[in-house]
């Protein structure tokens, strides 16, 4: 909830800092429990878990579309040149997760399906599942350097995401909401030995106006100074199907191609996706995929 000075009379007296406070000390139980419960790991998953400390960890939380996942996966495998590479998967669709899990066992990729989700908001769902795998991959790995990337953020060029850490805490896109900011959770760096001791929390904070990730401004990056951090770099880009006609946007961010709307929430153009193995094809070549329409499950 926000902090006190922040309500003012007409909140008070419609009870808002009454409700926030029911609202948060539920919201914090669920996320508790949530994190709590048992999750399936392949064995690839295991043997990682089980490794010990790593340099640099990559924990992709999937969801629903086993296309975007196998070209992360291979291009993943090609590209995260210091880091190992997990898949969690946080798919509603049965069959999904299934053609995820097999594309994962095909790639030698480990895969861990997270305990079903017990909320259908995207936003709220998102989050407890990147707290579910920070408190149960994470922390039991304890990576030098660990990040969480979107399933549809793949990576174009080699990646050394230690590098990206080695003069600052973190790293990534940075969401201002007036005078508070957080990194994108779709791609955020951190260093695991200057963030273990803040009980990371990367669900939202809307009573704050803050959206995924967002509850760790409270946690987090209010004891960091915004104006030193090294920044990530952006372009947007129109693609075009055969026919030369736009068929969606997509997002350049540093190494890495962001495609957008893959977790089905929003309706997208079936050219999307050759257009987007076409754009994969000319940065990496003809072994980026083939062209073949995602599965929604």
């Amino acid at each position: 909830m926000r902090p006190l000075a922040e309500y003012g009379a007409v909140d008070w007296l419609r009870l808002r800092p009454v409700l926030q406070a029911y609202k948060t000390v539920r919201y914090d139980t669920l996320d508790y429990l949530y994190s709590k419960r048992m999750a399936h790991p392949d064995r690839a998953a295991e043997r990682l878990l089980a490794g010990g400390s790593l340099a640099s960890l990559v924990v992709t939380i999937a969801f629903d579309n086993p296309w975007v996942i196998e070209r992360q996966a291979r291009l993943s495998k090609r590209n995260l040149t210091d880091s190992a590479y997990v898949v969690a998967d946080n798919s509603n669709s049965p069959s999904a997760a299934q053609a995820i899990a097999a594309t994962c066992q095909r790639l030698a990729v480990p895969y861990v399906r997270l305990p079903p989700n017990p909320s259908r908001s995207p936003s709220r769902s998102h989050g407890l599942a990147l707290n579910w795998a920070y408190r149960n991959i994470v922390k039991a790995v304890e990576p030098e350097v660990f990040a969480f990337i979107d399933h549809d953020l793949l990576p174009l060029r080699p990646v050394r995401l230690r590098e990206k850490v080695a003069w600052q805490p973190l790293y990534g896109p940075i969401v201002l909401r007036g005078r508070r900011w957080y990194l994108w959770p779709g791609y955020c760096v951190f260093r695991f030995d200057c963030v273990r001791a803040f009980g990371l929390d990367f669900r939202q904070d809307w009573f704050n106006g803050l959206d995924t990730g967002g509850a760790n401004w409270r946690r987090l990056y209010r004891h960091i100074l915004r104006r030193d951090l090294r920044l990530t770099t952006h372009e947007f880009q129109t693609i075009h199907d055969a026919q030369s006609q736009p068929v969606g946007r997509i997002e350049y961010i540093d190494e890495w191609l962001h495609i957008g709307q893959a977790s089905g929430w929003a309706p997208v153009s079936d050219a999307m996706w050759p257009a987007v193995d076409g754009v994969i094809a000319r940065h990496v070549g003809a072994d980026g995929g083939e062209h073949r329409r995602p599965s929604q499950g």
